[in-house]
């Protein structure tokens, strides 16, 4: 009897290791009940390290990108998910705000048919692509190749963001809590949290100029003439302005400039890309001049003279050097373009009641911000 028992208890044993063996998941896959995350190690992705800076990116990003909330525990608004794309990459950076930092990220990117959903509609987030692990920081940012990424027609995709954040309080961490960059769509289960529809921006090739003032009302009162700068012929124009003539109650010059001159003419459907304000200071005692670029257009420097010289330059075209240095002025922006930009200047004005023809020439170095 015995020895029935034992031979019994033997084969229940073998068809148990039998059934273990054979219902082994086909994934990796572990969940923490704490923060819902999966981990499914088989689905990630490699990527290279991100070498540029957020800045960096928001200087060479196409078009404007996109911007969302990050909430954590649904209501707690911890930080942003910042979207963009390059001509070869889309950024997805994650950027906590005050005491709340990141210490896991879970990242789709692609179509909605291949968001990995359970039969609930709920995210299978151990199976999204992109994960980091992450020792207490307040930016991260995943860079992926923009031919990785499964696209529509229109070149749109889902962008859903996941992330495990926690608050620390005097070095101590006081709350962990499980966050989503919050988009326009819910996914369709009974959980919460988002996904962003992000559509790639094209990239548009700046195109850049010089541009000159001239007062298109008055051409009497310009004088054209031409300067080097960096090896740069350029033509420029001079214009005259009464002192007394700025000094008057809110007067404003609005001196044009215009794109591209190559010649002393300027037509009248000529391409006006930026303008000058010119003011005088209520004592007098400063001149301030103001660009401003038209929409479509930013400053990336400027040249500019004020002085009471008809023109800032000598016969072959150089810089006088005679001139008072302060009043001819070169400004590069390092290729960073301004919509605005302004210069103030000390200036004496005339004594004993006599008037002052003070002589002004704006140039500036500008690229179109947008596609034309």
């Amino acid at each position: 009897m015995k020895k029935i028992t034992l031979l019994i208890f033997l084969g229940i044993l073998v068809i148990a290791v039998g059934c273990n063996q054979s219902q082994e998941p086909n994934s990796l896959e572990t969940t923490s009940s704490e923060n819902e995350i999966s981990i499914n190690k088989k689905s990630q992705v490699k990527l290279n390290p991100t070498t540029l800076s957020l800045d960096e990116i928001e200087n060479t990003k196409c078009g404007e990108g996109l911007a969302k909330t990050l909430f954590a525990g649904q209501h707690i608004n911890v930080g942003t998910l910042l979207v963009s794309n390059d001509d070869s990459n889309l950024y997805v950076t994650y950027k906590t705000d005050g005491n709340w930092f990141l210490t896991e990220s879970h990242l789709y990117v692609g179509s909605y048919n291949n968001l990995p959903l359970n039969g609930g509609g709920n995210p299978k987030i151990g199976n999204f692509p992109y994960h980091g692990d992450h020792e207490k920081v307040n930016e991260y940012t995943f860079t992926i190749p923009l031919n990785q990424i499964n696209k529509d027609a229109s070149g749109c995709f889902v962008v859903a963001a996941h992330g495990v954040v926690k608050e620390y309080i005097n070095g101590e961490a006081t709350s962990s809590e499980t966050a989503w960059a919050k988009g326009d769509d819910e996914f369709p289960g009974n959980r919460w949290g988002w996904y962003i529809t992000y559509c790639e921006e094209e990239c548009v090739e700046n195109k850049c100029m010089t541009a000159a003032s001239y007062k298109m009302r008055k051409p009497e009162n310009s004088v054209c003439y031409e300067y080097t700068d960096n090896d740069d012929n350029r033509v420029a124009w001079a214009t005259k302005y009464s002192y007394h003539w700025l000094n008057s109650i809110n007067y404003s010059t609005d001196l044009p400039l215009f794109a591209n001159p190559d010649d002393c003419k300027i037509e009248s459907g000529h391409l006006s890309v930026a303008q000058v304000d010119i003011e005088l200071s209520d004592d007098g005692s400063e001149l301030t001049v103001v660009y401003s670029t038209k929409p479509g257009y930013l400053l990336t420097g400027i040249d500019l003279y004020v002085g009471l010289e008809q023109t800032p330059i000598n016969t072959d075209g150089t810089i006088n050097n005679n001139l008072n240095d302060d009043n001819f002025i070169i400004e590069s922006f390092d290729g960073i373009g301004k919509t605005t930009h302004t210069v103030t200047i000390p200036w004496e004005g005339p004594t004993n009641g006599n008037d002052q023809l003070i002589w002004i020439s704006a140039q500036a170095d500008i690229c179109t911000s947008v596609a034309d």
